[in-house]
């Protein structure tokens, strides 16, 4: 009886324990895209001073000097991004990702203000004097735009439940920026008949050209199942690094207030701009809508 009682209570724990022992289920690869939007913080709060010495047509002798200071902040931006993914065994992911922001830069201004002082002959006397001017002008807000292209190639270690996923990432960045920047102020002194002093006062826009960095990229994710092969994912990824931009004379805003033009170069010859370093690093939040399959 006893006997028999062992043998029965074998054959009813044998299937138990080769369960219990038998291995895992394998995870299956498996190959995802997505498409989604992101929102950016600011990636650029500077200032940017110009200083130099305006000259007179002709070459004319004179002491002197301009500048200002250029108040540069980037608004927070809403931007999308695409990307795609592959994974060997549904933990491990290798993803590549693309995405684009455009920010409108803007900032309030201290005046743009110049001076000189040179040798004139007036008249009645025409006998040599020296002359000093200053002028200190209001000078409109900062205008602009910086747009931002991420290229991100990283890996993704992820949990899997029923339907809530997650999971953690790093990488490298490649971050491609470019834009402009106006008004700066150029002043343009020329010396008429009778020793009078004319100016024109030139508003400029500043190009920066596009230029690519490298830097790294971190963040972490969520995502739900929405039936089939589609998945709701929520996400933040901290993108670092960082360009130094030689602006670039690009246009001049008011022409249509200006009686006599200067070439852009001498413009630009005369400004010697100076490099500006910007900072491209950002937090981003991201909303996306994923095919896995």
């Amino acid at each position: 009886m006893r006997r028999t009682a062992a043998a029965l209570v074998a054959l009813l724990a044998a299937p138990v324990a080769a369960e219990e022992q038998a291995p895992p289920p394998a995870r299956r690869s498996h190959f995802e895209a997505w498409l989604g939007g992101s929102w950016t913080d600011p990636l650029l709060d500077t200032t940017y001073q110009t200083r130099y010495s305006p000259t007179f047509d002709f070459g004319r002798p004179a002491e002197t000097t301009a500048g200002q200071t250029l108040t540069v902040h980037g608004d927070g931006t809403i931007g999308g991004e695409i990307g795609v993914g592959w994974s060997p065994d549904g933990r491990w992911h290798f993803r590549l990702t693309a995405d684009r922001a455009s920010s409108s830069l803007a900032g309030v201004n201290t005046p743009y203000a110049w001076t000189a002082k040179f040798v004139a002959l007036p008249p009645p006397s025409n006998e040599p004097q020296t002359i000093e001017v200053e002028q200190s002008l209001d000078w409109p807000d900062t205008e602009g735009e910086l747009r931002v292209t991420t290229f991100a190639l990283g890996v993704s270690h992820r949990w899997e439940g029923r339907r809530v996923g997650g999971g953690l990432s790093a990488g490298g960045a490649l971050v491609r920026a470019s834009g402009e920047v106006r008004s700066l102020g150029f002043t343009a002194l020329h010396l008429g008949g009778h020793s009078t002093l004319f100016t024109e006062e030139f508003k400029v826009e500043a190009a920066l050209d596009p230029a690519t960095a490298a830097g790294f990229h971190v963040g972490g994710e969520v995502d739900v199942a929405l039936g089939g092969s589609w998945r709701l994912r929520l996400g933040y990824r901290y993108v670092h690094a960082s360009e130094t931009f030689q602006p670039r004379v690009a246009r001049v805003v008011n022409a249509d207030e200006i009686i006599q033009d200067e070439p852009l170069s001498r413009i630009e010859s005369e400004l010697a701009l100076a490099p500006l370093q910007v900072g491209l690093s950002s937090s981003r939040l991201l909303l996306s809508l994923v095919f896995r399959r």
